[in-house]
């Protein structure tokens, strides 16, 4: 290194000034690749970061799609139902529901003298 620092001076008195203003370049460069380097690793986390965000944001979407789905198909089977049959069936329900009701009270009510007897 010292050869070729006396060997530029020889050629050119400004040869040192080069040198210098070259040194000065090659560390600019530096510093510029490492802000370049950084700024290339900030755009990769916050690209990871949206990447994440937005299939979060797809996933409760197609949850959302299928609950609008089944709560479609929910109203399209209530708006379809038959109201006769499903008041006929309420009816008969109720009707089985106070038969077995007064059929409790009569056993209960009943002693075991009244079962022995």
């Amino acid at each position: 290194m010292r050869d070729t620092d006396a060997k530029l001076k020889a050629l050119d008195p400004n040869t040192l000034a080069v040198k210098e203003t070259i040194s000065q370049n090659a560390l600019n460069n530096k510093d510029i690749s490492l802000r370049i380097t950084d700024a290339f690793e900030h755009f990769a986390t916050k690209r990871a970061e949206v990447s994440a965000s937005s299939r979060r944001a797809q996933d409760a979407e197609e949850k959302n799609m299928d609950i609008l789905v089944n709560l479609e198909k929910d109203i399209a089977d209530i708006e379809d139902a038959d109201l006769a049959s499903i008041l006929t069936r309420i009816e008969m329900l109720m009707t089985q529901k106070e038969a077995a009701q007064a059929t409790f009270t009569r056993i209960t009510s009943k002693s075991l003298f009244d079962f022995l007897g």
